[in-house]
């Protein structure tokens, strides 16, 4: 198995899209987790009299909104993948690393 010597620009592109990346799955799950939270809320509305449409109209409307965030969601999830994509074959070949470069990613 070969060794790969990474620049110092490498590592740190590799840094900041992983660092963007775990951003933007964070915003994925908070928006899957939220999802659901419409939903509740329209209907806890309706059985305390505050809206007049049927339940049936307020559980349509909040699924939809519930499937509009889990979309979002996943689309979060979606680009975080495509932009680790490029730095793949570091996670899972030998690249030799200077002392200073350990202890920065680390």
């Amino acid at each position: 198995m070969t060794t790969h010597a990474l620049t110092q620009n490498t590592i740190n592109q590799f840094l900041a899209t992983r660092k963007k990346a775990a951003t933007q799955i964070a915003i994925g799950v908070l928006l899957c987790i939220l999802a659901a939270a419409p939903l509740l809320i329209l209907i806890s509305f309706t059985h305390l009299g505050l809206f007049r449409l049927p339940l049936e109209m307020m559980v349509i409307l909040g699924v939809i909104i519930l499937l509009i965030l889990v979309e979002i969601g996943v689309s979060f999830f979606i680009a975080a993948d495509h932009q680790t994509k490029i730095y793949e074959e570091l996670e899972y070949e030998n690249c030799e690393l200077s002392n200073e470069q350990a202890e920065q990613i680390r």
